[in-house]
């Protein structure tokens, strides 16, 4: 049995850095996934995501704020952007992405 995985684990952590990996996880993934930066704007997202969350087929949500994109009620009802509602303080999606930085 050959147990030299020297080649396996040179091409894998020649995908995980490629862009078409990354594209061929999300495209593979069921549950919504995204990815913002540290203004809260979407950079990348996976089909599920734009299919739940938006009601435009061709709408482009890359660069929108997360509560813009995702329709977040405090966002539509107080009328404010997404980071200065009432509600941002306590937003579960954004202290997530706020500690993953």
């Amino acid at each position: 049995m050959n147990t030299n995985v020297t080649n396996t684990n040179m091409s894998f952590s020649f995908l995980k850095n490629s862009n078409s990996f990354l594209n061929l996880v999300l495209d593979n993934i069921n549950s919504c996934v995204l990815l913002m930066d540290g203004e809260m704007k979407l950079r990348a997202f996976n089909e599920p995501m734009k299919s739940i969350f938006s009601n435009k087929k061709d709408e482009d949500l890359i660069y929108r704020k997360c509560g813009e994109a995702i329709g977040c009620a405090h966002h539509i009802e107080e009328e404010k952007e997404c980071g200065t509602t009432s509600q941002c303080a306590n937003c579960d999606l954004r202290l997530a992405a706020i500690e993953s930085y």
